[in-house]
């Protein structure tokens, strides 16, 4: 067995003194079918799930990378991107306006002024350092309102539990594959209880999309950015 795998097995089963963090880089390797279905073994519903990050692997570039990348040659136009963040923003925006979430949140996705624009990478790197970014609030949102559905039978008590250490690496181990917990829930749709269509992400991600929103503008650009790429 591959000591990679051999490592988060022995994890997962209370046999060494690893943290979940160490294995945000697991899944980056582009494992064949035989070792992801063995890496997800203890993770319920896995044959729903495995589809999906095989799809995120058919989808990516070949080659040594950090994080995956989508390949440059499925790359959407400027209006197809823009169409594709609204409808994963109004995804969230219904989903969330059910919830108890906080006043200043919740008056941000009540507003129905919000300009999508498209922006160039250089733009898009200025806004997001230098500009308030109300993603981050957004995502704390569904972070805290995450659950796991009641028929994946995941009945986590304590943090030193098998499933709780299989659900933390695995949820780890997908945030690797871009930095991105968006890709890693899209994974994991099969056993989160959420309204938020994070396939709808997944169209955009793979299709070169980077989002950021400020006060009133829900800001797009591609990674492919003719001068230069995130």
């Amino acid at each position: 067995m591959n000591p990679e795998i051999r490592k988060w097995l022995d994890f997962c089963e209370g046999k060494s003194d690893f943290d979940s963090a160490d294995f945000v880089g697991l899944l980056s390797a582009r494992w064949g079918k035989e070792d992801l279905s063995t890496i997800f073994q203890y993770v319920p519903k896995n044959e729903e799930i495995l589809p999906r990050i095989i799809e995120i692997y058919d989808q990516t570039q070949d080659g040594p990378h950090l994080y995956l990348r989508p390949k440059k040659e499925n790359a959407a136009s400027s209006d197809e991107l823009k169409l594709l963040a609204e409808r994963f923003v109004e995804s969230q925006r219904k989903a969330l306006l059910k919830k108890k979430i906080h006043q200043e949140t919740r008056k941000w996705l009540q507003q129905s002024d919000v300009e999508t624009v498209f922006v160039s990478v250089e733009e898009f790197r200025a806004t997001v350092v230098n500009g308030r970014n109300i993603k981050s609030f957004i995502f704390d949102e569904e972070f805290d309102s995450l659950n796991y559905r009641q028929d994946s039978g995941l009945t986590i008590s304590t943090a030193d539990s098998l499933e709780h250490r299989v659900m933390s690496g695995i949820e780890e181990a997908l945030f690797g594959l871009d930095s991105d917990y968006y890709l890693a829930w899209f994974v994991l749709l099969p056993v989160i209880d959420t309204e938020v269509e994070y396939g709808l992400y997944f169209d955009f991600w793979k299709k070169g999309g980077k989002y950021s929103l400020t006060e009133k503008q829900l800001l797009v650009c591609s990674m492919w950015g003719q001068s230069g790429s995130i």
